[in-house]
């Protein structure tokens, strides 16, 4: 319920704490409609901090499939992801657990928010990613816009 009069914008960031759970699709006078993680084809630009490597890792641009269906958990999302070059894996593993973090690039969402956490292929090609929230956005009741240049604003 909060739209450019309160200072809502297209493609700014919705959080929960640390965690990008979408972004303001539409902002209208009063209110906003807003596109959600397990929407399918919300894209955003990701990092992932493995759990074997003290530097961050750039994965480039995921693409939500929508929630994830049958056994998953309700905190689930499926995100297609295209590796063009290969995560070396130090033990020969074919997969490491990452924390996922938005990356630079989008407009309107910072870097460094929460995505969640997966399993993630070391090998390169196209991969379905499905990525633990932290959190049901069903069940969210409140969220915040995140501005990144209030000052800016006419």
């Amino acid at each position: 319920a909060s739209g450019s009069w309160n200072g809502a914008r297209d493609g700014e960031a919705l959080v929960v704490g640390a965690r990008l759970i979408g972004r303001i699709e539409h902002d209208g006078a009063l209110t906003s409609d807003a596109r959600l993680l397990g929407d399918p084809g919300f894209a955003v630009n990701a990092l992932a901090r493995l759990d074997d490597r003290d530097a961050p890792v750039v994965l480039g641009r995921l693409v939500s499939r929508g929630r994830a269906r049958g056994d998953a958990a309700a905190d689930e999302v499926d995100f297609k992801w295209n590796a063009v070059v290969p995560i070396a894996a130090a033990d020969g593993a074919s997969s490491v657990h990452a924390l996922l973090f938005t990356g630079s690039g989008d407009g309107g969402v910072p870097r460094g928010l929460l995505l969640g956490e997966c399993e993630l292929p070391l090998v390169g090609g196209t991969h379905m990613l499905r990525v633990r929230q932290g959190v049901d956005t069903r069940d969210v009741r409140h969220v915040y816009v995140r501005e990144l240049n209030p000052e800016a604003r006419p």
